[in-house]
């Protein structure tokens, strides 16, 4: 018997990977992308970046996907992922969703069968609810059971439907609490403030200006510091296209009422998909 596995790590995210890849020292500079100009400040050189504007403002990456025309009548599909479950013991998934003329979609896509997390409220506390901040690292992390997740990009054509979801869709609320406006790099924290975290619980920003450290929530620390949840401009924040958090993807055969195919997060190997049409 094939062994099951927790369906959290199957959908993994390429933020595990590139959390240590962007520092994983006590303390760092804080920032979706660190500065390689403040490594000398405790924090690590990251990558480029995104692409920004004149005022450093991230531009958040253009999509792919065409405009959706009007849709044509509703379809909704409940299915299963082969040996993996969430942690609430369910295997299922549910699609609902519509195409326009030419085959593009709009829909909805439904993990598991938990509880989701409320809206946040509160910009600079934890989100969503229950997270904890482990050596730099969000723990659960993953697909969110219950979450209606809308799809980012999708086709259905030649009974082939094809399915892209932006995982760091979860973050939509969090993110509009965001003060565009206060922000240097157009993530979620000021990019030029060197950061510095104390074991799990205690995490602080430093004012390049005044030198002063000011504590900030842990997790609010890593998301901002390595999974980019958050595109802002000049006032306010939505979810990235560019997030570490990463997609899934979905490329099911549709054959009369029933569907199977693969499902992939990010950095993992296809798991095995079925469907049948409510």
């Amino acid at each position: 018997m094939r062994q099951r596995h927790d369906l959290r790590q199957v959908i993994a995210v390429l933020g595990f990977a590139l959390t240590c890849a962007y520092g994983c020292d006590a303390n760092h500079v804080l920032g979706t992308y660190p500065d390689a100009a403040l490594a000398n400040q405790g924090g690590s050189a990251g990558a480029s970046g995104p692409a920004r504007d004149a005022g450093g403002v991230i531009l958040d990456a253009p999509t792919s996907a065409p405009e959706v025309g009007p849709l044509g009548p509703s379809q909704s599909w409940t299915g299963y992922i082969e040996n993996a479950t969430f942690r609430s013991g369910s295997d299922s998934f549910k699609l609902t969703f519509a195409a326009d003329a030419n085959g593009n979609i709009a829909g909805t896509a439904i993990f598991g069968q938990g509880t989701p997390p409320p809206p946040a409220t509160d910009p600079n506390m934890t989100y969503p609810p229950g997270a904890a901040y482990i050596g730099n690292i969000i723990s659960p992390m993953g697909l969110t059971e219950g979450f209606t997740y809308p799809i980012e990009q999708g086709t259905f054509t030649t009974q082939r439907l094809r399915v892209q979801i932006n995982l760091a869709e979860l973050y939509a609320s969090w993110c509009a609490l965001q003060t565009g406006a206060s922000v240097v790099n157009g993530g979620c924290a000021p990019s030029n403030w060197a950061g510095r975290a104390n074991g799990n619980s205690l995490c602080q920003l430093q004012n390049p200006t005044t030198k002063q450290w000011v504590t900030i929530n842990c997790v609010k620390f890593s998301l901002c510091s390595f999974y980019g949840p958050c595109a802002c401009g000049a006032a306010t924040c939505s979810a990235s296209t560019m997030s570490t958090l990463g997609q899934v993807s979905l490329d099911i055969a549709l054959d009369g009422d029933t569907g199977a195919g693969a499902i992939m997060g990010t950095g993992t190997q296809a798991s095995y998909a079925h469907l049948t049409k409510d």
